[in-house]
């Protein structure tokens, strides 16, 4: 089974996904900020880094641009509720697996 970095400011949302995961047999870390996953990055290896791309701060997508500027190989999974075509593309053609929609608090 796999390490997995969960970066996402929303604990509900991060919480749930840690246990989908753990259940799965994957061990999970989480960060509730970018700064926070940049500093866990640093000491561990991760076999997939499962981040939201909207965050206050940093935003994800500049997490996955620092990933690859460190010639980084973990792949990233972006997601986020507010998921656009556009977006999508930006973040497909800065390398990540991919980009997947959650459910907004209003569950749609």
């Amino acid at each position: 089974m796999g390490n997995i970095l969960i970066a996402d400011d929303d604990k509900t949302c991060r919480d749930s996904i840690q246990k989908v995961l753990e259940r799965q047999g994957h061990t999970v870390q989480t960060a509730g900020d970018i700064d926070s996953a940049l500093k866990t990055l640093a000491t561990r290896h991760f076999d997939l880094v499962v981040c939201d791309y909207r965050m206050p701060g940093i935003t994800g997508i500049e997490l996955l641009i620092e990933l690859k500027a460190r010639q980084s190989r973990v792949p990233v999974l972006m997601i986020s509720a507010c998921a656009h075509v556009n977006t999508e593309k930006a973040v497909l053609e800065l390398g990540a697996l991919d980009l997947l929609k959650t459910p907004s608090e209003d569950g749609k």
